[in-house]
């Protein structure tokens, strides 16, 4: 079979309560038209439940929390002159003033800028200046970056300011509507290739709903932000959310394991969203807190998650689901996702249905749809589908509101299997090695914790496999012993060239796998050899 699958119909009765409008755009019957309005709905149906528990364990009610919002939106109207189209960086760690000031840009109208705060200050200033950033909202860390900024100094408010002042809310009703630009989000490439994703408020409130509605959130829940508040996954599949269904949100400035898993023990965390990268860490942590009864639901923000993985939460959190979520900045965050238990699934290694309201293909280069099984390029259409990039709106789409992901996916039994980036996939010599899969054998080698696999140039063959693994504690399975276990499991062209051990995975800022770091690394182990032998 040939064709385009709609998560319209993959839901059954959970997408019941999807409507089609007259653009054709698939909605949630009544839907709040601005992420603004979703707090305002929370708090009057919710007013003295826990909005917001910081890190600290301040604790912040709907009402409290609209009532700051409102006027700290009516204090950067008027003392700062935001106006509707305006462009607001938010450049402060996770905490109470980052929630107020989000949803008080959107009172007015404007978009919040999140800038991703593990960059250096020169890389954070060269992605506002091309974001055309307008105002700013500016925490205590970051303080001596405010000159650098592109920015008058009477347009920068100070995180401390956020909760002072009398200045009452603004007069005039809420400004925005669905279509209006809600949140800039940067893309994770280099800074010198990253691209301001532009995200709508029907993108936002759309995609924050879906999620509500297809992992059974209630106003009993509890999540934990436990990785940057800058990612889609932090502001959208976490705090947007929440706070559209009147959960709770609990803030953690900075990611430390140990730290998040007391937080989840003492505030009875029920959700958790984050990368693979976070949840090793916690499972290196577990020893400590053997059980956290009130978890039920774990989203893995990876097109799939190793078996191991799954296999490790499944002993540790036997009460809760794990569940794999595909997204991207430019889905809002949720495009794909698993419909139930992961490691349970016949199909484990898969990665999902496109969520309601979300269209997916499967293409080879010309753009035609693939048969059943085949591999091709994942593209998307949907209503939490991006407009576009800031000034670049016309690189976002393929045509008829198609969005080209530059992964690989194939489609069968029924669900999408993603199986590496374009870009991650190495010719050797004609063969395709998939960074991802080769990855997931290396990680089942005895003695093996963790690998990442890259591609180095090779005058015979053009590039070749190579791959940088963690010893599991206590272990010294060497290089030719990871070879020699491969041999036979993976085609002899997908066996490394060379295997180089360190002590942990070269990551991106983002903690993102850093392939080309891990190049350099095995090409540096090589020529150190050289040098060792030759003299």
């Amino acid at each position: 079979m040939v064709g385009m699958i709609s998560g319209d119909l993959c839901w059954g009765s959970l997408a019941d309560d999807l409507i089609i409008g007259c653009d054709g755009k698939r909605r949630w019957a009544g839907a709040p038209r601005t992420l603004y309005a979703t707090l305002e709905q929370s708090a009057r149906r919710y007013p003295h439940h826990d909005a917001v528990v910081d890190d600290d364990g301040t604790r912040t009610t709907y009402a409290a929390l609209l009532d700051l919002v409102d006027r700290l939106a009516g204090r950067l109207e008027r003392r700062l002159s935001v106006r509707p189209g305006d462009r607001v960086a938010l450049l402060m760690e996770a905490g109470l003033p980052y929630v107020a000031s989000l949803y008080a840009v959107n009172r007015l109208g404007a978009a919040a800028v999140a800038v991703p705060t593990k960059c250096r200050r020169d890389e954070a200033v060269t992605l506002l200046y091309a974001a055309d950033v307008t105002h700013a909202v500016v925490g205590p860390e970051y303080e001596a970056w405010a000159p650098s900024l592109p920015v008058e100094p009477d347009r920068v408010l100070w995180a401390s300011q956020v909760a002072g002042g009398d200045v009452p809310a603004p007069a005039s009703a809420p400004h925005g509507d669905a279509a209006s630009c809600a949140l800039m989000m940067f893309t994770s490439g280099t800074t010198s290739r990253a691209k301001a994703v532009m995200l709508s408020n029907e993108n936002v409130v759309h995609a924050a709903l879906t999620y509500g509605r297809l992992c059974g959130t209630t106003i009993e829940d509890r999540c934990l932000v436990c990785l940057p508040i800058y990612y889609v996954t932090g502001l959208v599949g976490l705090v947007a959310h929440f706070v559209a269904v009147g959960a709770t949100v609990c803030l953690q400035r900075r990611f430390d394991a140990q730290r998040a898993l007391g937080r989840v023990a003492a505030e009875g965390v029920t959700y958790l969203h984050a990368a693979p990268a976070a949840f090793s860490r916690m499972l290196d942590e577990r020893g400590a807190f053997p059980e956290l009864p009130s978890v039920r639901m774990v989203l893995s923000g990876s097109a799939r998650e190793t078996a191991a993985t799954m296999d490790a939460f499944r002993r540790w959190m036997p009460q809760a689901q794990f569940r794999v979520v595909y997204g991207l900045t430019e889905t809002a965050s949720p495009a794909l996702l698993f419909p139930g238990d992961t490691p349970s699934s016949p199909c484990p290694m898969a990665t999902g249905l496109p969520v309601p309201g979300m269209d997916a293909k499967i293409v080879d280069g010309a753009g035609n749809e693939v048969a059943d099984g085949a591999a091709g390029e994942l593209w998307l259409r949907g209503t939490n589908v991006c407009e576009g990039y800031w000034r670049r709106q016309s690189d976002a789409h393929k045509g008829d509101g198609w969005f080209a992901t530059g992964d690989v996916a194939r489609l069968d039994h029924g669900l999408v299997w993603v199986v590496d980036r374009i870009k991650d996939m190495i010719n050797r010599g004609g063969e395709k090695v998939w960074c991802s899969s080769l990855e997931e054998h290396l990680a089942a080698v005895p003695g093996v914790a963790a690998a990442l696999v890259a591609g180095i140039p090779s005058a015979a063959y053009g590039e070749v496999p190579v791959a940088v693994c963690v010893r599991e504690a206590g272990s010294r399975v060497s290089e030719q012993e990871v070879r020699s276990w491969l041999s036979g499991r993976v085609a002899r062209f997908e066996v490394p060239e060379h295997v180089v051990f360190a002590d942990e995975l070269p990551l991106t800022p983002a903690s993102k796998p850093d392939r080309a770091r891990a190049a350099s690394i095995v090409l540096d182990h090589i020529a150190q050899e050289r040098t060792a032998v030759h003299g």
